[in-house]
């Protein structure tokens, strides 16, 4: 009854496709997503889309450990996202600095609860020890409610581990211990072989298998839901490049898989991903400059779109 009783958490509306695969289109919180994608496969956009979406949508704390990038380029990113517009590619320092100021209250007054504390919290440092590792993610389950972890990418943990062993037994406490015992929703990282079974890159058009995940077979096992991310960062068409796949390898909690169930288009003119159903009905094609993201005017668009 505890368990039934407990909110669910609506998948994003971009992942509208991936939510069809799933009762209600939500998931529960004790499980555990695994997202294996290659270098470049566009998979921290999506997790970045996914978190955002999730601070206001989700009513579980989210914990966000991101090795890849710093507190504060991660703002930066946060910010952008928020308002549809990269900061880093509007020209000109002051322009940028002017422009994070103006929506930084905007940003705080949406990430902050009524609580008074974070919606979501950011750790960007490896801790020393598995010892301080384990310390601090039951603090954060505990003490400050957490509900939902993200760890970017799940092998950086191994730098804690003297050897492959070690970091599988880690691995098998963070889900007897944070998903289980505490009821944590996980989103895991995984990156991919260089070379997949289907002899070429996941970020080169290469076909995914759940085996091409890399650093641990404990991680695709442990997850109760395995996702699969394919781009092919070097087609010739703009729109393809901007184009990512979804395969849904492993899904424990409703047992419904399929391989390229969901397809994402990336909008650089809103730095944002849509359904690619969407793009196509939106006519996002003719409207946008493919060629990368590019420093745009407010006027004449919504930034809701």
């Amino acid at each position: 009854l505890k368990v039934l009783h407990q909110e669910k958490i609506k998948f994003p509306t971009f992942l509208a496709d991936l939510a069809k695969f799933f009762v209600d289109g939500e998931i529960a919180r004790g499980e555990w997503i695994n997202i294996i994608a290659a270098t470049s496969a566009g998979k921290s956009t999506i997790i970045d889309a996914w978190k955002d979406a999730w601070i206001d949508i989700c009513p579980y704390k989210q914990v966000v450990n991101s090795f890849e990038a710093s507190a504060g380029r991660y703002g930066i990113k946060e910010v952008s996202a928020m308002v549809g517009k990269s900061i880093p590619h509007i020209s000109g320092k002051e322009n940028r600095i002017t422009f994070y100021e103006q929506q930084r209250q905007k940003y705080l007054d949406r990430v902050i609860g009524g609580d008074g504390k974070p919606k979501f919290y950011f750790v960007s440092k490896i801790p020393k020890s598995i010892d301080q590792f384990k310390k601090m993610l039951l603090r954060l389950v505990k003490v400050e409610g957490v509900g939902v972890l993200w760890i970017d990418p799940a092998l950086s943990l191994k730098a804690l581990c003297n050897d492959s062993k070690e970091f599988d037994n880690l691995l098998v406490w963070i889900d007897q211990t944070i998903r289980l015992e505490h009821d944590t929703l996980i989103v895991t990282v995984q990156h991919t072989r260089k070379n997949l079974s289907s002899g070429k890159n996941a970020s080169q058009g290469g076909e995914l298998a759940e085996e091409d995940g890399e650093g641990s077979r404990m991680l695709i096992s442990l997850a109760t839901v395995n996702i699969g991310v394919e781009r092919n960062k070097e087609a010739e068409s703009d729109i393809d490049r901007n184009t990512t796949f979804l395969s849904l390898f492993k899904n424990r909690p409703d047992q419904r898989t399929g391989r390229h169930i969901a397809k994402l288009f990336y909008r650089a003119k809103a730095n944002r991903l849509y359904p690619f159903s969407e793009a196509v009905a939106n006519n996002f094609f003719a409207e946008d400059d493919l060629g990368g993201v590019v420093d745009i005017s407010d006027n004449g668009y919504s930034l809701n779109n």
